[in-house]
């Protein structure tokens, strides 16, 4: 009798430690606030569903597609012309890291990633934004006043920049096929932005806005990610 009760005891704490890993809840895993195109840093999945929230600021325009390095795919999440713009679009887990091409106005746009966690995900994620991306410097550039140049780059890569003095600021970023992969404007001293770029090759960087504008931006290139399935062990 007693061995019957600590084999049904022993059941039931086991059904309820599966209950516990199971119960998940949706969590805001990743967010991107902005003016202007941008495209975001890579980001995995930890979550068997998913979703991309999006909305405008304002009235205008937002597209944003979602791209996957696993499989080579892009998926338009919305594309709207202007009104006011708010929704989000669910999908299935699956492998590899992503990343999300934005274009908006500057009226301002705000897109989320949120994931459907249980208690081991949601560890899982914690632990890699411990971990976090390591970034090397790769080139800086400063100055007061309208400015163009260019550079070339052989591997991804993350734009940074910041407005020092007061007026209006305008940084946009172009391909090698003149494409845009970064424009943003901007009027308040210490603001800053960002955007990665993924294809090596060269790129021009305009600058301009007020005359005797302080500026900065810096270059940086990824030299380490963790992969989502190694995002629970510990260094």
């Amino acid at each position: 009798m007693k061995i019957r009760l600590f084999i049904f005891a022993l059941a039931g704490l086991a059904a309820a430690c599966l209950a516990q890993i199971q119960d998940g809840r949706w969590v805001e895993t990743f967010q991107w606030q902005g003016y202007g195109i941008m495209q975001t840093e890579k980001f995995p999945v930890f979550g068997q569903k998913w979703r991309v929230r999006y909305r405008t600021l304002k009235n205008g325009p937002l597209q944003v597609v979602l791209n996957d390095f696993h499989n080579g795919s892009s998926k338009t999440v919305v594309k709207r012309a202007g009104g006011r713009v708010f929704g989000y679009q669910s999908y299935a887990h699956t492998e590899g890291v992503k990343y999300l091409s934005i274009a908006g106005g500057l009226n301002g746009w705000e897109v989320k990633v949120e994931q459907y966690l249980d208690n081991i995900e949601e560890w899982q994620y914690v632990k890699y934004l411990k971990h976090g991306i390591i970034l090397e410097k790769k080139a800086v550039w400063a100055g007061d006043s309208p400015r163009e140049f260019s550079v070339e780059m052989d591997s991804e890569w993350k734009l940074e920049f910041e407005q020092l003095s007061p007026g209006t600021l305008k940084v946009e970023v172009l391909d090698s096929e003149q494409f845009f992969i970064f424009s943003t404007q901007t009027d308040k001293v210490g603001a800053t932005s960002a955007g990665w770029a993924y294809l090596p090759g060269k790129y021009t960087i305009r600058v301009s806005g007020s005359d005797a504008l302080a500026w900065t931006i810096f270059a940086y290139r990824q030299i380490d990610v963790q992969p989502a399935g190694k995002a629970g062990e510990d260094k």
